[in-house]
């Protein structure tokens, strides 16, 4: 079978088709004829030498979605054929097969094409980790979303307001800050253009937010802390500015009671993305797709990532 591999840490050229064998499914597990991978910042951080995992040479790709071909000894829940999506994929997902534990594998809606199922699981679980189980968002609560053109961005903009949170979110285009309001952002910051800490403070009448939810790091994490208000709680899910975060003073958390908490999608269970699901049932929350790119073209799609122009999430098409 095809899959993109990368042999050294380094730049998007570093990723190349290689003819591998296709993998046998052990005890517990199911093998995918994936056609559709989706490409997460992680997958980035990973080539990059930013994230550990794995050794070299390695296949990218957290999630994908296509068709059970085979299933190892104890599942029972998938039968050949079957349209699925897995959200873990230890074998990597940029590749015509992959292997996934049955316990992260779910019949893809009927309402969703291949594509669209193969994007949403990463995000709309991270969003729904960050804002439900870590920050225990309440209705009426204002969050404060960074990033809004990312996957996660993407997610928890729609996410946020189907919880019927005021959504103020942040990103470095006018276009991009008109998609997220039609998403449903209720306020927008160009942070090119303006001090995001100063217009939160502005669009709050001085109160700051209850959440932000923020995977850029660096600088954006230290500024986060300073939109915050009372009990304020910051979710950190990443660092795609590349930068690690920096010194926090303590007393910038005591005085406001502000908890700063650290998420993991791997630490959550079936029960919550069948949540995500029913949402998308209903129509209140969707996949947003950029662009797909063939499987032979996955160094263009991570160049096009890292580019910053993108809104939503990118795939990758693998059958």
């Amino acid at each position: 079978m095809k899959a993109v591999r990368f042999h050294a840490i380094g730049a998007p050229d570093l990723l190349r088709v290689d003819d591998v064998p296709v993998p046998a499914p052990g005890e517990g597990q199911v093998l995918i004829r994936l056609e559709a991978a989706g490409v997460n910042f992680a997958d980035i951080g990973r080539r990059t030498g930013l994230y550990s995992g794995g050794g070299l040479p390695g296949t990218l790709g957290l999630e994908g979605a296509g068709v059970i071909e085979s299933a190892g000894a104890g599942v029972t829940a998938f039968k050949p054929g079957e349209r699925v999506l897995a959200l873990s994929m230890p074998s990597g997902s940029y590749a015509q097969y992959g292997l996934a534990p049955a316990d992260a594998v779910f019949p893809v809606p009927p309402s969703l094409g291949m594509e669209e199922a193969a994007s949403i699981g990463v995000t709309f679980l991270t969003a729904w980790h960050g804002l439900v189980t870590a920050a225990k968002a309440k209705p009426g609560e204002t969050v404060l979303v960074q990033a809004a053109g990312s996957g996660c961005g993407v997610a928890a903009i729609q996410l946020a307001k189907a919880l019927g949170l005021r959504v103020i979110t942040t990103a470095s285009s006018d276009e991009k800050l008109a998609k997220a309001r039609a998403l449903g952002a209720d306020e927008t910051i160009n942070y090119v253009t303006s001090d995001f800490v100063a217009e939160v403070k502005r669009l709050t009448a001085d109160k700051g937010v209850d959440i932000v939810f923020d995977g850029v790091g660096g600088d954006v994490f230290e500024r986060s802390i300073a939109c915050l208000g009372m009990g304020g709680r910051l979710i950190t899910y990443g660092m795609s500015s590349g930068h690690a975060h920096p010194s926090i003073n303590p007393q910038d958390l005591w005085f406001n009671n502000i908890a700063i908490i650290g998420i993991s999608v791997g630490s959550l269970g079936r029960d919550a993305f069948r949540e995500v699901l029913k949402l998308m049932a209903q129509g209140k929350v969707k996949p947003v797709i950029d662009r797909v790119f063939p499987l032979a073209e996955a160094a263009a799609a991570h160049r096009y990532i890292e580019s910053r122009k993108v809104f939503g999430k990118v795939v990758l098409k693998t059958g």
